[in-house]
């Protein structure tokens, strides 16, 4: 009996080193996973607060880009608003320098004083490819620096188009 007992007590104290090594085990890995928990609540916070610092930059930065895509499409309206279409002169006519043709062309033809500066800025046919020879010419394009220089060919050129077509 006293054997029996003595073995008894053994296998139990076996057996609670067994249970107390697996729960020691068991504590260890769960004091783990408690610390990589709070590591990722740590960093899943930071996430979102830089997801909303970037939502924030992001909405400002569409808010100015929206602003200056308007400024530029205003600056792009203003900066046509100089601009004259000259359609039907052949093409090859302007030579070598398209901005001093128009010059002497226009003086010309709208009679205006000689040496008028006519203060161009550009001009170039438009850009396309060249037609074939039996195609009408591109339209020259002629970019003034002044709006009332513009205004004053338009002006001389509405007051010639009605001789021309009586």
């Amino acid at each position: 009996m006293n054997k029996l007992s003595k073995e008894i007590n053994d296998k139990l104290g076996e057996l609670g080193e067994e249970i107390n090594g697996k729960l020691d085990n068991a504590v260890s890995k769960i004091q783990d996973l408690t610390e990589r928990m709070e590591e990722a609540e740590t960093r899943t916070i930071q996430i979102e607060s830089w997801a909303s610092e970037a939502t924030t930059v992001l909405s400002a930065c569409l808010e100015q880009q929206r602003k200056l895509q308007a400024k530029v499409t205003d600056l792009e309206s203003r900066s046509l608003r100089n601009n004259v279409r000259i359609f039907g002169l052949p093409e090859g006519v302007e030579e070598n320098s398209v901005p001093r043709f128009i010059e002497s062309y226009l003086t010309e033809q709208l009679q205006l004083p000689e040496g008028s500066n006519l203060k161009i800025q550009r001009a170039h046919r438009s850009l396309t490819s060249k037609p074939p020879p039996e195609a009408p010419p591109r339209a020259i394009i002629v970019n003034f620096l002044e709006y009332s220089t513009k205004e004053m060919v338009l002006r001389e050129a509405w007051m010639i188009i009605p001789l021309r077509l009586s």
